[in-house]
C-alpha cells in the first residue's frame, strides 16, 4: 500500500464512514484528480421544500492542481450579484483575492436572487474547513503546531516557510477536519 493510500485509510478509519458531523451538516474531503483537493458540505436542512430554504443540497470547494479555487453549486444557477458575494465569502476565509475564486453552477430551473443566511453560513464553514485542512497539512509537513501557521495570498506560512495551496492540496485531503473551526469574520463552529 502506498504512503498516500495508507494515510488516507488511517484517517478515515477513526471517523464514521467518510464524514465529520457538524450539527446538521457534514464535511468530507477527497484528493481530486490532477493533484488537487475537493471539500464538500452537505446540509439536509437545505434540501427541504420549506419556502424560506434555498435549493442548495451540497456545495463543494475544489482546489485544482493548477492553483484555481472553484466553488461548485450543483443544484442552482447563480446570478452575477450572489456569485460575487460567494466569491467574497470564500476569498475572505482562504485569504486570497476574489478574482482567484470561480463559482460554477449547474443548469437548473432555480435561481438565487439573494443568498439565504444558512447558505452564506455554510459557504463560510466550507471555506474555513478547507483553510483548516490546508493549515493542518502544512503543519504536519513542517512538524510544527497548526496554531503556528497562517494563510495569506494563497499560501500557508510559518516562520519564514511558505507552501502554496497547490503544493499541499493532496496532503490536505488526507487531514482530518478539526473539531472546531474558527471563521475569520465570526464565531467558532463546533463539529460534533
Amino acid at each position: 500500500m502506498s504512503e498516500l493510500a495508507r494515510r488516507f485509510t488511517s484517517r478515515r478509519s477513526d471517523m464514521a464512514p467518510g464524514a465529520s458531523r457538524m450539527g446538521i451538516a457534514s464535511i468530507e474531503c477527497w484528493p481530486a484528480a490532477g493533484g488537487g483537493l475537493l471539500v464538500g458540505l452537505a446540509d439536509p436542512m437545505l434540501a427541504g421544500d420549506a419556502p424560506l430554504r434555498a435549493p442548495i443540497k451540497t456545495v463543494f470547494l475544489r482546489l485544482d492542481g493548477n492553483g484555481e479555487i472553484r466553488c461548485i453549486l450543483p443544484y442552482v444557477t447563480v446570478d452575477a450579484e450572489p456569485s460575487a458575494c460567494i466569491r467574497a465569502l470564500i476569498a475572505e476565509e482562504l485569504a486570497v483575492s476574489e478574482g482567484s475564486v470561480t463559482v460554477d453552477d449547474a443548469a437548473s430551473s432555480y435561481g438565487i436572487v439573494d443568498l439565504h443566511p444558512s447558505v452564506e453560513h455554510n459557504l463560510q464553514v466550507l471555506a474555513a474547513a478547507t483553510r483548516a485542512l490546508l493549515i493542518a497539512a502544512a503543519a504536519d509537513n513542517w512538524q510544527i503546531p497548526a496554531l503556528a501557521c497562517e494563510v495569506q495570498g494563497g499560501k500557508v506560512r510559518s516562520s519564514g516557510r511558505a507552501a502554496s495551496y497547490r503544493e499541499i492540496a493532496v496532503d490536505a485531503a488526507l487531514a482530518a477536519v478539526p473539531r472546531t473551526l474558527q471563521l475569520r469574520c465570526g464565531r467558532p463552529v463546533d463539529i460534533a
